[in-house]
């Protein structure tokens, strides 16, 4: 489901039908929104009959923060009006799903999917058939606590104080090139949530013990701007870096062509989102959007052009080395930005550098000692 005034008349409302997304429009936007989510309601009702997955954000809105918004009581309406149309038999369940990123404006960044228990309609169906309303909302006060769960939820004005923590913690972490994808890898979520979980407490019950740490936090911080350094070079892994630098010098003829002749497209996509759109909300999801089409059409064009000057098999191999390449630059990319991180500060000495490392230890162990 998508926002509904996205889906103007002509292509780009084919396009979208196509991509089997369906407009939902919100109330705030215009007066006779209803009459047109009716269509809407309709449609998901026959989706879900015929088993079909229907994915809702159920927020209503985006914004990019780490924390869970207000659930809007639209999920619930469009479940209990699938049931109403079909039946409570269709055994209808709400997924709830929380998304995780780790730095939404960033490349190379993380993201947790996280699964939590689903939540049957049918155990509402009595509830619904005796006070409608009230069921609407405690189902959606039900999607709220779920999903509360399955996501990193930092409470406001505790932003800033969590990410210096995260940031901490993921420099601890020992990155792993393969697989891309771990689909049993859940303990940097668990950290990050703890460590949210443990800044709201503090923030709620317990100032004292977040304004001894927000001290800690922010002078060190500020020690590291300094002397200009970054929180890698104190983190656990900092030292291992031996292997990196004869990657980047062995395989530097291989990196430095899949940068050359990949450049152009990313180039493209990071800087057109920024003149085409006024907010920031909407510019990862397009800037990703423009690498994948551009990537395809560029590798359709080298296909086509290889094809006809060389022939089909030499074009095929090349597209393998090209994608290689490729990826070699993304991994060297990687080790550029860490070794970059972790350097040395020319203008710190021995004793300066101890000092900044005991406020690291002091704020893992405040943080450790609460967990």
């Amino acid at each position: 489901m998508a926002r509904g005034d996205v889906f103007k008349k002509g292509i780009i409302k084919q396009l979208m039908t196509w991509m089997n997304m369906l407009p939902i429009f919100r109330r705030s936007d215009a007066k006779n929104n209803n009459e047109k989510n009716q269509l809407t309601f309709e449609l998901v009702a026959d989706l879900l009959k015929r088993k079909r997955m229907v994915m809702i954000f159920s927020e209503g809105h985006c914004v990019i923060e780490k924390r869970l918004r207000p659930i809007t009581k639209g999920t619930a309406r469009m479940a209990f009006h699938a049931c109403e149309k079909h039946g409570y038999d269709i055994d209808l369940e709400i997924l709830p799903t929380g998304l995780n990123y780790t730095e939404p404006f960033g490349i190379r960044a993380e993201i947790y999917y996280n699964y939590g228990d689903p939540i049957k309609v049918k155990d509402y169906q009595a509830l619904y058939l005796e006070e409608p309303n009230k069921a609407i909302v405690t189902l959606t006060a039900e999607i709220e606590k779920r999903l509360k769960v399955c996501i990193v939820h930092v409470n406001h004005g505790l932003d800033e104080q969590a990410e210096i923590l995260f940031k901490i913690y993921k420099n601890d972490r020992l990155v792993r090139r393969f697989p891309i994808i771990e689909k049993d890898h859940v303990r940097a979520f668990d950290e990050e949530k703890s460590i949210a979980n443990l800044l709201n407490h503090w923030q709620e019950s317990e100032p004292k013990k977040l304004e001894k740490l927000e001290d800690q936090l922010f002078t060190y911080q500020k020690k590291l701007a300094e002397f200009n350094m970054h929180d890698a070079y104190f983190s656990k892994i900092s030292s291992s870096k031996f292997f990196q630098r004869l990657y980047l010098g062995l395989f530097f003829p291989l990196w430095a062509y899949g940068f050359l002749t990949n450049f152009f497209v990313f180039r493209f996509a990071k800087h057109y989102p920024s003149k085409l759109l006024k907010s920031k909300v909407f510019y990862s999801s397009l800037r990703i959007g423009l690498i994948i089409i551009g990537y395809w059409i560029y590798l359709l064009i080298i296909l086509l052009s290889l094809s006809i000057l060389f022939s089909f098999p030499i074009a095929i191999l090349y597209l393998v080395f090209h994608v290689i390449a490729g990826y070699s630059f993304v991994l060297a990319f990687d080790i550029i930005k860490e070794l970059k991180e972790s350097r040395k500060s020319n203008s710190a000495s021995e004793a300066q550098l101890s000092e900044i490392q005991e406020m690291r230890d002091s704020i893992i162990t405040t943080v450790e000692n609460a967990l």
